[in-house]
């Protein structure tokens, strides 16, 4: 069975059977997207919708309007944004502050990288949040190692 994605406000809805995108608050320039596509396109243009706008013709038949795409609609058809960066900022705290906690940072920043280029989202925002938790955790201890250090005149 087929799944089928639309864009209502910016907003992915799906999956959806067929049955149930048909039963959607969708209009003829709403983009869809099913399994198995390239591209997203907007409802009248795809088979199994298109009859959802047709008109009655005098003669009784169903006519499809040829309707137009709104090309300055802003469809964001594209990844989520990608989640802060924190890879410098761990390796600039683990050269500086304090190596054992920057590594955990540094490896963190990592995977959420490559968790968002395998699409796992939520996981990318997960593991951007442990890497900064991380990236604190190592700037705060780097510089308590050196105000202990300055104070006491020696590495603890």
């Amino acid at each position: 069975m087929q799944q089928y994605y639309y864009f209502v406000d910016n907003e992915r809805i799906g999956p959806l059977s067929l049955e149930e995108i048909r039963q959607s608050p969708i209009v003829a320039d709403t983009l869809v997207w099913c399994d198995g596509w390239s591209c997203w396109k907007p409802a009248w243009q795809v088979d199994e919708l298109c009859d959802l706008f047709a008109i009655e013709a005098s003669n009784g038949s169903l006519v499809v309007p040829n309707y137009t795409v709104n090309a300055d609609a802003n469809y964001d058809t594209s990844r989520p944004e990608e989640p802060r960066d924190y890879l410098i900022s761990a390796i600039l705290v683990t050269f500086f502050c304090f190596i054992p906690f920057g590594l955990v940072a540094m490896y963190f920043a990592v995977r959420a990288e490559d968790a968002y280029q395998n699409e796992a989202y939520d996981r990318a925002m997960h593991l951007t949040h442990k890497a900064r938790k991380w990236v604190l955790i190592t700037l705060i201890t780097g510089v308590f190692w050196i105000l202990a250090t300055l104070h006491y005149g020696f590495l603890l």
